[in-house]
């Protein structure tokens, strides 16, 4: 099916079986959702449809690949077919740059997305340096819904403590707007320029996104459509410090950079489906495939199944101890979990000595 359930009850399902076989290697590498995707919120009805459509095709095997709303929307459809005593298996396969599922080590997605935060964090910020009192403060601004793990993932490739990021502001902390801004005034009296990250749903003292004032609507599933966090603290900086600020938004560009694919991603993405596939031969149904971590001789992830009532609907948030005490940075112990991820080790940018002529 194409565009995942919101697609099977429009009845638009292909065969996969047509395919030219030259076709696979290069999905295997090509970004984005090869079947589409949608943001589709199951109606009281729309299971009962949906295993009809599934019936009618003599449909018995059901793979669905996303995050903890589509774990949600592959269990009423497992619960639906049990219900009408329709022989279906029904397997959630994880997906999310958000990296946001409970019960498995991490989420194919995740390590590609966090490979070009890191290296637009870095990249973006050879500008900054180069003109620091054009612009003296940038902030970029992350996706990631309510958990910190793509803003943690701009710190990767920091190396000294003067390298970028400065400040990251994690939506599982309380954003208290007189703590940031004598960050940034601390950091620019050192260093001349302030690189800040910040997450989409970065939340007040009240609990209110700083984007919500220039919230755009809800979702299917009533998350809050965002647009604003770093606008917001761009503001904050003129307003107080009376400093030149900018924000960068790389958007879309997190989820589908051909160019930053982590060849570990790549790979545990293929594994988790192989594991899906065994999973059904094994007769197992209402569960999702996750990556169980491994760290002798070195890095690598075995598949396990958890069921998927406990992953719908459900989130992951950033663990305590992967940030430092002021939460506004990652400890080494995010640099121990997150590198493996990315793929190989990230460019050392080179700066000049600067040894100045004496006149």
């Amino acid at each position: 099916m194409c565009y995942g359930i919101e697609g099977l009850l429009k009845e638009d399902i292909i065969d996969l079986r047509q395919q030219p076989a030259h076709l696979w290697p290069l999905i295997r590498t090509t970004p984005s959702a090869a079947l589409g995707s949608c943001r589709y919120k199951l109606q009281e009805d729309d299971p009962d449809r949906a295993i009809a459509l599934l019936r009618r095709l003599d449909i018995h095997f059901l793979i669905y690949i996303g995050g903890n709303d589509s774990a949600d929307t592959a269990h009423r459809l497992a619960l639906a077919a049990r219900n009408s005593g329709y022989e279906l298996q029904t397997i959630g396969v994880p997906k999310t740059i958000d990296n946001d599922l409970p019960f498995t080590d991490h989420s194919p997605g995740y390590g590609s997305a966090a490979r070009f935060l890191a290296l637009a964090t870095m990249d973006s910020t050879l500008n900054t340096v180069s003109i620091p009192w054009h612009y003296p403060v940038k902030v970029i601004e992350t996706m990631g819904r309510d958990a910190g793990w793509l803003a943690a993932s701009s710190a990767l490739g920091k190396r000294h403590d003067n390298d970028p990021p400065h400040i990251i502001l994690m939506p599982e902390h309380v954003f208290k707007a007189d703590n940031f801004l004598k960050q940034v005034e601390a950091v620019y009296r050192s260093i001349g320029y302030v690189i800040v990250v910040a997450s989409e749903a970065v939340r007040d003292e009240k609990g209110q996104p700083l984007g919500t004032a220039r919230q755009t609507g809800e979702d299917a599933f009533q998350h809050p459509l965002l647009t604003g966090a770093a606008q917001h603290l761009v503001e904050l900086v003129i307003q107080h410090l009376n400093l030149r600020a900018r924000f960068e938004k790389p958007g879309d560009l997190q989820r589908m950079s051909s160019t930053c694919i982590s060849r570990t991603d790549q790979d545990e993405a293929y594994l988790v489906g192989q594991a899906a596939i065994q999973a059904l031969l094994q007769g197992e149904s209402d569960k999702m495939v996750t990556l169980v971590r491994h760290t002798e001789p070195a890095y690598y992830c075995s598949t396990g199944l958890v069921e998927l009532a406990k992953i719908a609907n459900a989130q992951q948030l950033m663990p305590a101890h992967y940030l430092n005490e002021n939460k506004t940075m990652v400890t080494q112990a995010f640099y121990d979990y997150a590198l493996p991820l990315i793929g190989p080790s990230l460019p050392d940018h080179a700066k000049l000595e600067k040894t100045k002529v004496q006149l």
